[in-house]
């Protein structure tokens, strides 16, 4: 069985240490300098903090899915919409159910997919509120409108934000020296319209453009 783990972070530094959540310690955790961290909960078993370094917070649970043995992030909410109280037994209520085998991230992705497949297939949706929008246009022509203002992604300490012509990695593979493998550490901003290989880094001369998809990657992140 292939698994597939989420980097264990900030376990050395004393300010991300493991500790019981409160509201207070929520408030006070200082940001990162770029991209988010995890500061995780001693009484409830997956159970974090996540700030990015725009200062948002947001409650997640870390856990492994029973059929396959992945390792998935689900976001719980932001504070302190939820307190800690409320999000940690949001996240006892979330364990007991994936428990018995439930995936509450997969569950998420499924709706988010289901209206283009529905259209593709030409089938009805169930008449319920779908967190998605149909790509069947995009996928049927490269010339269509994209449903999307911005299109986000994540996978451990790794993400990218594109929106328009400008795209933001963090801690990216590197794609200028042809090393397999090998990431960059921190911000790698690209213009794909005129560098569409992602070959060159920009960061430093945009820094605007970095600031502000940094913030949407913030607001996207919270609400996965």
């Amino acid at each position: 069985m292939r698994r597939t783990h989420l980097p264990a972070e900030n376990m050395s530094d004393p300010h991300w240490g493991p500790t019981h959540l409160t509201d207070l310690i929520v408030r006070q955790q200082p940001a990162p300098a770029t991209g988010n961290k995890l500061r995780r909960d001693t009484t409830e078993t997956g159970f974090a903090l996540r700030v990015t370094a725009g200062g948002a917070r947001a409650f997640v649970l870390n856990y492994t899915t029973r059929t396959t043995g992945r390792e998935r992030r689900f976001t719980i909410g932001a504070f302190p919409s939820w307190s800690t109280t409320a999000a940690r037994q949001e996240a006892r209520r979330l364990r007991q159910e994936i428990d018995r085998g439930a995936d509450p991230l997969g569950d998420l992705e499924d709706a988010r997919t289901a209206p283009t497949i529905a259209e593709l297939c030409d089938v009805p949706l169930p008449k319920v509120r779908l967190d998605g929008k149909s790509l069947a246009a995009v996928i049927r022509s490269a010339d269509a409108p994209a449903p999307h203002d911005a299109l986000h992604w994540q996978l451990g300490a790794s993400w990218a934000v594109r929106s328009g012509d400008w795209k933001l990695l963090h801690n990216p593979l590197d794609t200028t020296r042809r090393a397999p493998g090998e990431r960059i550490p921190g911000d790698f901003l690209v213009n794909l319209r005129d560098d569409p290989s992602e070959a060159t880094n920009v960061a430093a001369r945009n820094p605007e453009i970095v600031a502000r998809l940094s913030r949407l990657h913030g607001e996207l992140s919270l609400n996965p």
